[in-house]
């Protein structure tokens, strides 16, 4: 039997801990879709839910040379998480004051994210630690009307041996 690679298995748990939010005490919304992809196209917001969280497997691996130890690198995984939002305002004026606001949502999209996937900062013992980065709050670049879209790097340290696959 075959097992998945460390970073595959990363990104199967980065993918289930995002389903499992379900909104409530904790949360403020419950994606409909979580999905992987290998790019962010305009064909993956044409649906009708309201909240989709598109993981993009960007398979970049960064080397941290200075932890090496006992036979395993340290490495760093960095994922990008495109949290997306479906609201009629989103095609209208970007400065009109309407409750809640544009802003209110993308930042809480990003709180829910952030939430949940530093509820396990080891990712089911697979990491070392999980660290969610700089987002970007707004962006409109790809035909997103009438999406509100926040994109969330999340930089995922684990140790691998020399000798895994």
């Amino acid at each position: 039997m075959t097992t998945e690679s460390i970073e595959e298995q990363i990104f199967a748990n980065v993918q289930t801990t995002l389903e499992a939010i379900v909104a409530g005490d904790n949360y403020w919304y419950t994606p409909a879709i979580v999905t992987r992809c290998d790019q962010f196209t305009p064909d993956l917001l044409r649906n009708e839910y309201r909240v989709i969280y598109l993981i993009r497997d960007t398979s970049e691996l960064v080397l941290v040379p200075a932890s090496r130890d006992f036979g395993n690198d340290a490495r760093e995984l960095t994922i990008f998480i495109l949290a997306a939002y479906r609201d009629e305002r989103a095609d209208q004026n970007a400065h009109t004051m309407k409750t809640p606001t544009r802003g209110t949502i993308r930042h809480r999209l990003i709180r829910d994210i952030t939430r949940a996937l530093y509820q396990d900062g080891t990712r089911g013992a697979l990491a070392i630690d999980t660290e969610v980065l700089d987002p970007t709050k707004d962006f409109q670049d790809i035909g997103s009307m009438p999406w509100i879209l926040a994109e969330v790097p999340v930089a995922i340290l684990y140790r691998h041996g020399y000798d895994t696959p």
